[in-house]
C-alpha cells in the first residue's frame, strides 16, 4: 500500500455535472471538443509557471478525470474505436515532466505521471509500441548517468545533477508498465505479433537491457529511493506484465548469491531481509493470499539458513527482519503437505507436515520469547523466562529428523538473554544455564556462545550481594556449577572449552569484580588437565598485559586464583619445565606467589607431582651454566627472575637437596659455581662484566625470592642463601664501585636502578648490613668525589652516585646509633648542609656532547634521570630534617627559608609527581618555621601547585603516599592557625570531601590528621574548621550496590562523632557546639529546600538521618534557649513533611529528651497539637507517641502533665485517620494502664469510662491486628529515651531497628578503634541491657520500604499459559529506508475499504490518537482539516509515528460536502458518528464494505448542512451519566466494529504472523 499525504482540490463543477448528465451516446458527441479546450490549453503552455499550480492542477484532474471515463467506455465495448488526441496528451505530459524535474514537485510529477499512463493505456498496441522507443530516447542520458552511478561514490556531483532526472524516468517507466498491464487486461493485444511488439517496446526503455538485468541492478543501486520505488511499485507490476516467476528466480539467486560471499555484512543482510520482506506476498505467501504467481521460498535451505544466520545477529534490526520472515515462513508450511529435509550438516530446521500441530505450538513458544526479549521492559519480559525451560525440553525429545527443535534455536534464546538491558533477566539467564546439560551449549558454536556469556558477565552489578546476610549473590555457584558441568563431558569438548574460554577471557576489557569471579569460578575446576603449551603463553600474556591495569587488590587476588587453576587445569604431560618457568615467573611475589604462603606450597606440591628430580637437575644446570657464558650471542633465553623463583621453586620441592644426598648435586654447589665469579673481585680486573652482573641479578633475585612470608628460624634454604651472598658480598661490593666508575651511557639507567633495589634488598638482612658497613665509609668517600668533585664526569655517573648517597642516608637514619657510622653520618649531614648552603638542592645535570642528540626514548630516559637527581637531593634533605628536627641542630639552615620555598617551587615544575612526596616531606618539617608573613604568598603558591599535582596522580598507586605528605604537611597547627591559609585549608577539605565520593578512603586521610592535630594541640584548633567536623559526620555518599564501600565512610563518621564528644566534653568549646548545631540544621534546611520528599535509602534520606545523629550527641550540651530553637526547627519539620522511619524516631526522640530537660518548654507541646490538625494531620501520630515517652520517663509532676496528655489525646481517638485514631488509642490505653501502675487514683476514676470504652474498641476484630503490631514496636514496649541514650542505640540499634540500609550502621568497634573517644562521654558507648538488640524490624516498616512481592517472585518461577506481548509489524523493521515518499491524490487507489473523515476534528491529541487507530487497523484512508497537523509534538505523541505508514488526505472543513459527494458517486456510503433522532445502534449496524466514517467535532458534533450527505447515523449504546464518548474513543469503537466485520472475520484461522 503506498504511502501520501496530499490536499483534496474539487474538480470543476461544470465538468463534473456535464459528465454526470451525459450517457455513452452524448460523451462521445461531445468528447472531441472537451479534450480540445484542455488540450489547447496545456498546449499553449511553455514555461510551468505561466499558470499558477492550483489551475494548472485543476486542469490536469479535469483532464485526468476524462480519461478515467473514455477507458471505462472501451472498457464496457461501448466505444471500439481508438481514442484520438491520446498520443497529443503524452507529448504535453513529456514535456511538462521536464519542467517539472528540476524544481522536484512530487504531487505534480505523480499527476502529470498519472494523466500519462491512462493516455498509453488508450492507445492501441501499434501506436504505443511506436511511442515507448522515443520516450527512452529522450531519457537515455540519465539512465545512463544513474547506471554510471554504481562505481562512483554517492556524493557524486554528477549523480546529483541527474538523480531527479532518473527519478523522473523512473515514474515515467511505471507509467508505462501500468498502460502496458492495462492493455493485456482489456485484450487490446489480438495478436501474438502484438505481444512481440509490446516486449520489444519495453525493452527499448533501456537501452535493449533486458528488463530482468535492469531490476538486478536497481536492487544494488546505492540510491535507496530508488531501490524502495522498485522493490514496491515495479516489481509486482512487472510480475504481473510478465505472468511468470522468472524475475523471483533471478532476484532470489542474487541475494543468496551476495550473502554467500560476506555472511557478516550489515548491509547485505539487511537488503536481504528487506527484500523478501516487502516481496514476501510473492516468496512467503499466506493462505489468504490471492496472489497468483508465488515463489515459496520455505523449500530453499538458502533460506533457513538465512534466518539462522539473522537469528544470531547481533544487530536487532537484522533480528527482527528474520523473525518476521520466519513466522511468515512457518505460516506458510502450517497450511501445506511439505516435508522438509536437507542434507547440509549445519542445516537447524526441519518440517513434516505430520508434526504440523507439536511444531506450531513448539515454534508459537520460540516466537513468543524471541519478540518478548526484544522489549527492555522487564514486565514484559519476566513472565515469558519460565517458557525457556519448555523450549528447551523439545531440543532433547527426538523426532524422526533429529530433535523436535534444534538446540541452535534454543541458544538463541539465551544469546538474546544474556545481551538483554536489563540486568535481572541478564541474571536469570547465567543462573538458568548452570541447571542445564553442558552439552547443550558444546552443541553449539563454543566460540560464540563464550563471547556472548563472558561479556554479559562482565557486569559488576550482577555481583551484588545479599544485603541481609551478607552472602555471597547466587551467580557465583551458578557460574562455578556451569564450567565444572562442562568436566563432565567429553574429554576432548572439555579441551577445546576451556581452552576457548581462556582466549576469550584475554579479549575482554575487565571491570575488577567481574574478572574476580569469573577467575574465582575458574579456580574451582578440579580433576581435568587441559592447557598445554599455547595456553600457558595466552596465560603469561594476561597476566603481563590485561591485568597490569586492575587495582592491586583485585590484580593480587586474580592472580591468586590464576595460579590455582594453572595448578587444577594445566596438562603436564604436555608442557615442558620450561613453560611452567615463564608462567610461574609471570606471577607477582609481591601479590601472589610469594614463598612462604599457602599457594607457594600448594605450587611446590604441583611441581613435585610431575617433575623429576632428574629434569629438575638438568634444568638447573643447563639454565645456570647458560648465565656463566660470556661468547657473543649467548644471551639469557629465560630472565633471572623466572630462573631464579624456579630455582628455589625446585629446592623447595626437594627435587634439588640443599646438601649433598646421593649422586645429586645440591643447592651449594650451583649457588658456589655463581658466585665464584666475585672471588678476589678486585683482582680479577679481566673478568667478564656481563657474566657478573647475570649471576649477580640471578643472586639478587634468588635473595629476594626467598624472603619467607613466614619467617622462621629453620628457613634452611634462606639461611644457606644468605650465608653464600654474604661469603661473596665484598667482591659484589667491589663489583658495584667498579660498575659506578664505568657507567658511561643513559642505557645504563635500568642497570643502575637494578642495583639500587639490590642494595634494598641486602639493607633488609642484618648479616649483610654488617658487611656493607665496613665498605659504606669507602664508598661514600668515592660517591663525594663523583659528586662534589671538580672533575667533570658523566651524568649517569653523577645519577648513580647520587641515587647510593640518597640510599646512605636511608641506611644511616635506621642505624643512627651505630658508632661505626659516625663518620658516616657526619659527612651525610655535612652534605645536606653544604646543598643549602652552596644551592644546588635541584642540581641539573649537564649532558655530554655525545649526548646532545637522543633518540626519543633516551630522551625520556633523560628526563627520568634529571627527576630522579632533583628527587633524590630532596630526599635526603627530608631525611635530614627528620633526624634533627628534634635537636634543634637544622637551625643553622633556616637562614635559607625563603631560598627553600622558592626551590620547592622549582622543583615541583621540573620533576612534577616525581619529587613531590619527597619536598613536602621536607615542608613537613619546614612549615612552623616558614608560615610568617615574608613568607606567605610563596607557602600559598607552593600549596597550590602541591594540591594540583597530588590530585592528578589520584588514578596512579603513588596518590595515596602523596596525599597523606600534603594533609600532613597542610593541616598541622602553625598553618591551621594562620588566618591566611585557613580559606585554602578549607578549600582543600571541600575537594577532598567532594572527591570523596568518588574516591574511597580519601577523607578518612584528612580526619585521621586532624585527629591526630586535636590529640596534640587540643579540640580548640578546629574551632575556624567546623564546617569539616560538619561534612565529617554527614559524610557518606549513595554508592552502587557493587561499589559500596561503607566501612570506609562510616570510620569518617565515626572520627567526626569523636570530635564531637571531645568538644561537649569540654566547658570552653560550648560556643563551638552550638554552631555546629546550627550549620547541621541549616545543611538539612538547604538540602530538604531542594526536595521534600525523598525515599528510603536515598541520599536526602541518609543526610538527615546523620544530620539526627549528631544533633542527639550534641542536645546534652545545648541550654534552654538553644533546645527553643532546636524544638522549633523539629516540630516543623515533622508538620511539614512525612518522614522516613529513621528520621521521624529521632525527631521525636529529640523532642522528648529536650522536653524532659527543660520543664518550661512543655506546655508549648500543646500549641503543635492544634497546629497539627491545621497544617498536617498526619504529624499527630509523632506527637502523640512524644507525649507518650515523655510521660513514661517524667518523675516530677507526672501525674499533672499526664492528665493534661490524656485530655488532649483523647479527641483524636475518635479521628477519621485510621492511623492517628489507633496511635492515640494505643497511647491512651497505655496511659492509662500507667495510671494504675503509679496510683493516680483520681485519673483512673476520671477516664474510667474511657478505659472501659477502649478495651471494647481495641477488642474489635479488625483492630486486633494492628493493635497487637503497635503494642510490640519496640518503640512503644520497651525504648527509653534516657536509659537508652548511647551511641549503641543512635548508630546501631536504632539504624536497624528502622530498617535503613547496613551502609548507615556503624559498629562500636569502629567507634574504639578510629574515634579518640573521651574518657568522660556525655552520651555513653554502649547500652546497660541489652533489651533493644532483641527486637527485630517492625512489620509496618518493612512493609513500607517495599522489596520484592511474593507475586513478582512467582511470576518468574511459574510458567503462564497468558502473557503480554508486542506485535512487530515488518514496516517498523524498514524504517532505515525512506518510504515517506509523496504520491498525489490520483495516483492513490483505494482498495474499496474504510476511509475515516476527521476533519471536524480540533483537538490534535485526538486526531494523533485516532491516527494510531487506524494505522494499527489498517483503515484505507485517514481524512484530517490540516496536514500541518501531522508535524505538532502534541499529535506525534498520540500519533507515536502512525503518521508515516497510512495514507492521510488533507480536506478542509468547507471543502468536506464537496468531497463527500465525490466519494459517494464512487460508491461509498457514508457513516456518521453522531446521536441523532433516527440513529442506529452500533450493535445493529452492518458496515458497508466501502464505509466512510464521518467523526464530528469535540463540541458541536455534526453540522447540520453535514446530516443530509449521510446514508446512516450510528450512535454507540450508553449506560453512565455522562452524555457521549470522546471522539477518539468513539472513533476507536468504530473502527473496531469494521474491522471485526470485514477483515477478522475472514483471517481468524489465520496466524497472527501473517497479520504483521
Amino acid at each position: 500500500m503506498s504511502v501520501y499525504n496530499t490536499c483534496f482540490i474539487p474538480y470543476s463543477n461544470d465538468a463534473i455535472d456535464i459528465l454526470l448528465q451525459l450517457g455513452s451516446d452524448g460523451l462521445l458527441s461531445c468528447s472531441n471538443e472537451l479534450f480540445e479546450n484542455l488540450i489547447q490549453t496545456l498546449h499553449r503552455l511553455d514555461q510551468l509557471d505561466e499558470l499558477p499550480k492550483e489551475t494548472l492542477i485543476l486542469k490536469l484532474q479535469n483532464l485526468y478525470l476524462f480519461l478515467k471515463f473514455k477507458l471505462k467506455l472501451h472498457q464496457d465495448q461501448t466505444c471500439d474505436k481508438p481514442v484520438t488526441y491520446c498520443e497529443n496528451i503524452v507529448h504535453i505530459c513529456l514535456k511538462l515532466l521536464k519542467q517539472v524535474d528540476q524544481c522536484n514537485d512530487e504531487s505534480l510529477i505523480s499527476l502529470l505521471c498519472n494523466v500519462l499512463s491512462l493516455s498509453l493505456m488508450l492507445l492501441d498496441c501499434k501506436t504505443f509500441s511506436l511511442l515507448v522507443p522515443n520516450i527512452a530516447e529522450e531519457y537515455k542520458g540519465y539512465l545512463l548517468t544513474f547506471f554510471d552511478s554504481f562505481v562512483i561514490s554517492d556524493k557524486s556531483n554528477k549523480l546529483a545533477e541527474n538523480l531527479n532526472k532518473t527519478l523522473v524516468f523512473f515514474k515515467i517507466f511505471e507509467s508505462i508498465l501500468d498502460a502496458a498491464i492495462g492493455l493485456k487486461e482489456r485484450k487490446s493485444i489480438n495478436t501474438s505479433e502484438d505481444s512481440v511488439q509490446l516486449h520489444l517496446a519495453l525493452l527499448k526503455l533501456f537501452d535493449d537491457v533486458p528488463t530482468h538485468e535492469l531490476i538486478l541492478k536497481l536492487i544494488s543501486s546505492n540510491q535507496e529511493q530508488i531501490a524502495l520505488n522498485t522493490f514496491i511499485f515495479t516489481i509486482p507490476k512487472l510480475i504481473t506484465y510478465y505472468g511468470d516467476d522468472k524475475l523471483l528466480r533471478k532476484l532470489w539467486k542474487s541475494l543468496i548469491t551476495s550473502y554467500k560471499i560476506d555472511k557478516n555484512e550489515f548491509e547485505g543482510l539487511s537488503r536481504a531481509y528487506f527484500v523478501i520482506s516487502v516481496l514476501s506476498d510473492y516468496y512467503l505467501p499466506c493462505e489468504t493470499n490471492d496472489t497468483a504467481i508465488v515463489l515459496k521460498l520455505v523449500k530453499e535451505s538458502t533460506f533457513w539458513e538465512l534466518i539462522k544466520h539473522g537469528q544470531a545477529h547481533q544487530d536487532p534490526m537484522v533480528r527482527k527482519q528474520a523473525l518476521y520472515l520466519m513466522k511468515r515462513g512457518i505460516e506458510n508450511l502450517m497450511h501445506s503437505d511439505y516435508v522438509l529435509t536437507f542434507a547440509d550438516t549445519s542445516a537447524v530446521f526441519w518440517w513434516d507436515s505430520k508434526f504440523s500441530h507439536d511444531l506450531s505450538k513448539i515454534w508459537g513458544v520460540f516466537f513468543l520469547i524471541i519478540e518478548s526479549l526484544e522489549e527492555k521492559q522487564t514486565h514484559l519480559v519476566k513472565p515469558v523466562l519460565p517458557l525457556v525451560q519448555k523450549l528447551i525440553e523439545t531440543t532433547s525429545v527426538n523426532s524422526p529428523y533429529g530433535t523436535m527443535l534444534h538446540p541452535f534455536w534454543a541458544m538463541c534464546v539465551y544469546h538474546r538473554i544474556l545481551n538483554h538491558d536489563n540486568i535481572s533477566v541478564v541474571k536469570w539467564g547465567i543462573v538458568s544455564l548452570s541447571h542445564l546439560d553442558a552439552d547443550f551449549f558444546l552443541a553449539n558454536d563454543v566460540n560464540t556462545f563464550l563471547s556472548t556469556f563472558l561479556n554479559a558477565l562482565n557486569n559488576s552489578v550482577l555481583y551484588v550481594r545479599n544485603e541481609k546476610d551478607n552472602s555471597a549473590s547466587e551467580l557465583e555457584y551458578a557460574l562455578m556449577k556451569i564450567l565444572s558441568s562442562v568436566i563432565k563431558s567429553s574429554h576432548d569438548r572439555s579441551i577445546f572449552f576451556f581452552s576457548e574460554l581462556l582466549r576469550v577471557i584475554c579479549k575482554i576489557s575487565w571491570g575488577p569484580v567481574p574478572l574476580f569471579y569469573v577467575i574465582s569460578a575458574l579456580a574451582s575446576i578440579e580433576g581435568m588437565q587441559v592447557w598445554g603449551e599455547e595456553e600457558l603463553h595466552i596465560l603469561v600474556e594476561f597476566i603481563k598485559d590485561s591485568l597490569s591495569t586492575q587495582h592491586i587488590y583485585i590484580r593480587g587476588a586474580v592472580q591468586c586464583l590464576l595460579l590455582k587453576a594453572l595448578i587444577n587445569l594445566a596438562d603436564t604431560k604436555c608442557v615442558t619445565i620450561l613453560n611452567v618457568a615463564n608462567v610461574l615467573g609471570a606471577f607477582s611475589s609481591s601479590e601472589s606467589l610469594k614463598r612462604g604462603t599457602y599457594l607457594w606450597q600448594t605450587t611446590v606440591s604441583w611441581l613435585s607431582s610431575f617433575v623429576s628430580k632428574e629434569i629438575a637437575e638438568n634444568f638447573v644446570s643447563v639454565y645456570s651454566s647458560h648465565a656463566m657464558k660470556t661468547e657473543p650471542g649467548n644471551s639469557m633465553t629465560i630472565s633471572t627472575t623466572v630462573l631464579a623463583r624456579i630455582m628455589l621453586l625446585l629446592w623447595d620441592a626437594k627435587l634439588i637437596p640443599i646438601t649433598k644426598q646421593g649422586d645429586n648435586k645440591p643447592l651449594e654447589i650451583y649457588l658456589f659455581k655463581l658466585v665464584d665469579c666475585f672471588q678476589n673481585c678486585d683482582k680479577r680486573l679481566y673478568s667478564s662484566e656481563d657474566t657478573q652482573e647475570n649471576i649477580f641479578k640471578i643472586l639478587v633475585n634468588i635473595l629476594q625470592e626467598s624472603d619467607s612470608f613466614q619467617n622462621t628460624s629453620d628457613d634452611h634454604t634462606k639461611e644457606m642463601v644468605l650465608t653464600i651472598i654474604e661469603a661473596s658480598l665484598n667482591g659484589i661490593m667491589v663489583f658495584m664501585m667498579r660498575k659506578l666508575e664505568s657507567a658511561s651511557h643513559l642505557r645504563d639507567y635500568d642497570s643502575i636502578h637494578f642495583y639500587m633495589s639490590s642494595l634494598d634488598t641486602f639493607s633488609k638482612h642484618l648479616r649483610l648490613v654488617s658487611i656493607i658497613f665496613r665498605h659504606l665509609e669507602n664508598l661514600q668517600k668515592k660517591l663525594l668525589e663523583i659528586y662534589l668533585g671538580e672533575h667533570v664526569v658523566h651524568p649517569i655517573r653523577t645519577y648513580f652516585s647520587c641515587s647510593i648517597l640518597a640510599w646512605i642516608s636511608k641506611i644511616v637514619k635506621k642505624n643512627s646509633k651505630v658508632s661505626s657510622l659516625d663518620q658516616v653520618i657526619a659527612k651525610q649531614k655535612i652534605l645536606v648542609e653544604n646543598i643549602i648552603i652552596n644551592k644546588n638542592l635541584n642540581y641539573i645535570l649537564a649532558r655530554e656532547d655525545k649526548d646532545t642528540i637522543l633518540t626519543r626514548d633516551l630522551h625520556n630516559l633523560w628526563g627520568h634521570v634529571t627527576s630522579e637527581c632533583i628527587q633524590n637531593s630532596w630526599s635526603m634533605f627530608a631525611l635530614y630534617l627528620d633526624m634533627y628536627h628534634e635537636t634543634g641542630t637544622h637551625l643553622a639552615i633556616l637562614t635559607a627559608i625563603e631560598y627553600i620555598l622558592n626551590e620547592a617551587l622549582v622543583a615541583l615544575e621540573i620533576s612534577g609527581a616525581g619529587v613531590l612526596v619527597s619536598v613536602m616531606e621536607v615542608m613537613k618539617y619546614m612549615m612552623p618555621h616558614i608560615v610568617t608573613a615574608d613568607n606567605l604568598q610563596l607557602v600559598l603558591k607552593f600549596m597550590t601547585l602541591s594540591w594540583k599535582l597530588t590530585f592528578e596522580m589520584r588514578k596512579t598507586e603513588m596518590f595515596w603516599k602523596t596525599i597523606h605528605s600534603f594533609v600532613w604537611m597542610a593541616f598541622q597547627k602553625d598553618s591551621m592557625i594562620n588566618e591566611t591559609l585557613k580559606p585554602c585549608l578549607k578549600q582543600y577539605a571541600n575537594d577532598i570531601f567532594s572527591h570523596g565520593d568518588s574516591v574511597a578512603g580519601l577523607p578518612n586521610v584528612l580526619v585521621n590528621q586532624l585527629n591526630r592535630e586535636v590529640t596534640r594541640s587540643g579540640i580548640h584548633i578546629l574551632e575556624p574548621f567546623l564546617e569539616i567536623i560538619v561534612e565529617a559526620v554527614t559524610f557518606g555518599p549513595v554508592h552502587r550496590r557493587d561499589q559500596s564501600n561503607s566501612h570506609a565512610d562510616n570510620e569518617v563518621r565515626a572520627v567526626g562523632i569523636g570530635l564531637l564528644l571531645d568538644m561537649t566534653c569540654s566547658l570552653t568549646c560550648h560556643q563551638m557546639v552550638v554552631q555546629i548545631v546550627e550549620k547541621l540544621v541549616e545543611k538539612d534546611k538547604t538540602a530538604s529546600a531542594r526536595r521534600s520528599r525523598y525515599f528510603g535509602d536515598s541520599y536526602l534520606h541518609r543526610l538527615k538521618h546523620r544530620v539526627l545523629q549528631s544533633v542527639l550527641i550534641l542536645e546534652p550540651s545545648l541550654t534552654v534557649d538553644e533546645c527553643t530553637k532546636l524544638k522549633t526547627w523539629l516540630c516543623d519539620s515533622l508538620l511539614g513533611d512525612s518522614h522516613q522511619p529513621s528520621v521521624r524516631y529521632q525527631q521525636e526522640w529529640l523532642l522528648v529528651r529536650i522536653l524532659h530537660r527543660h520543664p518550661k518548654l512543655r506546655s508549648t507541646i500543646w500549641d503543635v497539637f492544634s497546629q497539627a490538625a491545621e497544617k498536617r494531620v498526619g504529624s499527630l501520630c509523632s506527637f502523640i507517641s512524644v507525649v507518650y515517652q515523655l510521660v513514661r520517663i517524667l518523675s516530677h509532676d507526672q501525674e499533672s502533665f499526664l492528665d493534661r496528655s490524656l485530655q488532649e489525646i483523647l479527641p483524636w481517638t475518635m479521628g477519621q485517620n485510621f492511623n492517628i485514631r489507633l496511635y492515640a488509642q494505643v497511647a491512651l490505653q497505655n496511659l492509662l494502664k500507667l495510671c494504675e501502675v503509679k496510683g493516680y487514683n483520681q485519673l483512673i476514676e476520671k477516664y474510667k469510662v474511657v478505659q472501659t470504652s477502649l478495651n471494647v474498641s481495641l477488642q474489635q476484630s479488625n483492630a486486633l491486628k494492628n493493635v497487637a503490631k503497635l503494642t510490640e514496636d519496640f518503640y512503644f514496649s520497651v525504648f527509653h529515651p534516657v536509659q537508652h541514650f548511647s551511641l549503641q542505640t543512635i548508630f546501631t540499634d536504632l539504624p536497624r531497628l528502622a530498617n535503613i540500609t547496613k551502609e548507615e550502621w556503624i559498629p562500636l568497634t569502629v567507634f574504639k578503634s578510629k574515634a579518640h573517644l573521651p574518657s568522660l562521654m556525655a552520651v555513653p558507648l554502649e547500652n546497660e541491657d541489652q533489651t533493644l538488640s532483641q527486637f527485630k524490624t517492625p512489620s509496618w516498616i518493612l512493609k513500607s520500604s517495599g522489596g520484592l512481592d511474593e507475586e513478582e517472585e512467582d511470576c518468574i518461577k511459574t510458567v503462564h499459559d497468558n502473557v503480554q506481548k508486542k506485535i512487530i509489524p515488518w514496516r517498523s523493521m524498514v524504517s532505515q529506508y525512506n518510504t515517506s515518499q509523496s504520491t498525489s491524490r490520483a495516483n492513490r487507489t483505494l482498495s474499496g475499504g474504510l476511509v475515516v473523515v476527521a476533519s471536524l476534528i480540533d483537538k490534535l491529541p485526538n486526531l494523533g490518537g485516532l491516527s494510531r487507530t487506524c494505522e494499527v487497523f489498517g483503515v484505507d484512508e485517514y481524512v484530517i482539516g490540516s496536514l500541518k497537523y501531522i508535524e505538532d509534538k502534541q499529535f506525534q505523541s498520540l500519533s507515536v509515528t502512525a503518521e508515516k505508514w497510512i495514507n492521510i488526505l488533507e480536506v478542509k472543513p468547507h471543502l468536506l460536502p464537496e468531497y463527500l459527494k465525490n466519494m459517494k458517486r464512487n460508491g461509498y456510503k457514508v457513516v456518521g458518528a453522531e446521536q441523532t433522532a433516527n440513529s442506529v445502534s452500533l450493535v445493529n449496524m452492518v458496515f458497508p464494505v466501502k464505509s466512510i466514517l464521518l467523526l464530528g467535532n469535540e463540541k458541536g458534533g455534526i453540522p447540520a448542512n453535514l446530516l443530509p450527505l449521510l446514508d446512516i447515523c450510528v450512535e454507540v449504546p450508553q449506560h453512565g451519566m455522562v452524555r457521549s464518548l470522546n471522539v477518539h474513543v468513539t472513533g476507536a469503537i468504530f473502527i473496531w466494529e469494521y474491522f471485526k466485520q470485514h477483515t477478522l472475520s475472514s483471517c481468524t484461522h489465520t496466524h497472527d504472523s501473517c497479520s504483521t
